[in-house]
């Protein structure tokens, strides 16, 4: 069976697409290097989590995903029914909230409890310590440490977003984007965007290799 790559496997082999997650996660990735949140931002942003309840219809959780290590983590209190979510059935989707130009960070990812090692959970709490979050560190410090395996990142970034001459349409659209029957899109070549995920077997390796691309231009309505 494959081993999904780490979140540090993300970075090193989509350097650029990681430089837009840590844009939407400033203080997140910041912490994780030990370093301070950039002034005016908080150490642990909160994100969305969406599972699988046990009918198999989705849940949507707010959640505060810890970097640390290189590894990408949440700690779930016992009585969040995320975690048993999770436990149930390990796929999941992660998305930061929007940026400043509604720039857009989507996760696709494989969870796995990990609180047993004590390594790990000493990482992610040295992480939070050092924020001064109390919250964090107490929930870090009790609850189940879980972490996410990366199958597959998107990002999109939208430019030129409110200029004129880019009306807003009713629909699906966003602030200043001009919708079109399965499409929207901004100006006529108006989005950035990226995708990497980790499919099939590298040779003989065990882990999964990245494949991806970006593009510019219009993109598919959702």
């Amino acid at each position: 069976m494959a081993s999904w790559p780490p979140w540090h496997e993300f970075e090193s082999g989509a350097p650029e697409m990681a430089a837009a997650a840590a844009m939407l996660w400033p203080g997140t990735t910041a912490s994780g290097r030990g370093q301070p949140a950039p002034p005016g931002t908080p150490c642990f942003p909160i994100a969305f989590l969406a599972t699988a309840r046990p009918d198999g219809s989705p849940r949507l959780h707010p959640f505060c995903p810890v970097l640390a290590g290189g590894r990408l983590l949440a700690a779930i209190p016992r009585s969040s029914p995320k975690g048993n979510d999770l436990r149930r059935e390990p796929r999941c989707a992660i998305h930061a909230l929007p940026g400043p130009e509604d720039d857009e960070l989507s996760i696709r990812a494989r969870a796995r409890e990990a609180g047993n090692d004590p390594d790990l959970r000493a990482a992610a709490l040295a992480v939070v310590t050092r924020s001064g979050a109390g919250g964090m560190i107490q929930t870090v410090s009790n609850d189940p440490i879980f972490e996410f395996d990366v199958l597959r990142v998107d990002t999109a970034r939208w430019l030129d977003i409110g200029q004129p001459g880019t009306p807003r349409s009713a629909g699906p659209g966003r602030p200043g984007a001009s919708c079109h029957p399965g499409q929207i899109s901004i100006h006529a070549r108006s989005a950035e965007l990226g995708q990497y995920r980790s499919t099939g077997l590298n040779g003989g390796d065990s882990r999964p290799s990245w494949i991806g691309g970006r593009a510019h231009g219009v993109i598919p309505a959702r």
